[in-house]
Order: C-alpha cells, then structure tokens, then sequence
C-alpha cells in the first residue's frame, strides 16, 4: 500500500496560529484590539481552507477569538465609562 502524499496548505497553518494568538491575546486582556483583527484573519483564512476541504480549526479558532476579545473589549468599555463617570462626581465635590 502506498502513502498517501497528504498535502497541509499553508494557510491552514496561517489560519490555526492566528486563531491560537487571537485567543491569547483575549485571555490575558491586552491587545485586544491586535486579537480582533488576528481572529478576523483567522476566519478568512480558515474559510478559505474550509472551502477547499480543508480542515475548519482555523475558522472555528477565528470566531472564538472575534467573540471573547469583542467581550472584553465591550468589557473594558463599561468599565472605563464607569471609571470616567466616578472620577467627574469626585471632582464636583472638590
């Protein structure tokens, strides 16, 4: 029997490590807005791969890194808003 010659596209390759930073970087709660853009990547490449048959790690990978980072972003919104609100009533009792 011979080996099958399985060939892995590079943008699958791509698209599972811009998937895996983009969730780091929503994990830790910096560079949310660098781990947006890398899911955003990662879906359209993932897709892509998808498409042709590929495996959809990518894609899935992406779209967890696009939600968890708009969660902590919206996250981090609220709370500058109320830290923002805070500090204006702090100041009108000086």
């Amino acid at each position: 029997m011979e080996d099958q010659n399985i060939e892995k596209k590079p943008d699958e390759s791509v698209g599972i490590i811009l998937g895996i930073i983009s969730l780091v970087c929503a994990v830790t709660g910096f560079l949310t807005i660098v781990g947006l853009v890398l899911g955003i990547i990662a879906t359209v490449k993932g897709n892509n791969v998808k498409k042709e048959g590929g495996s959809s790690a990518g894609f899935i990978l992406g779209v967890l890194g696009i939600v968890f980072n708009s969660t902590f972003m919206l996250i981090a919104l609220i709370f500058a808003s109320f830290a923002i609100h805070a500090m204006s009533t702090m100041w009108a009792f000086l």
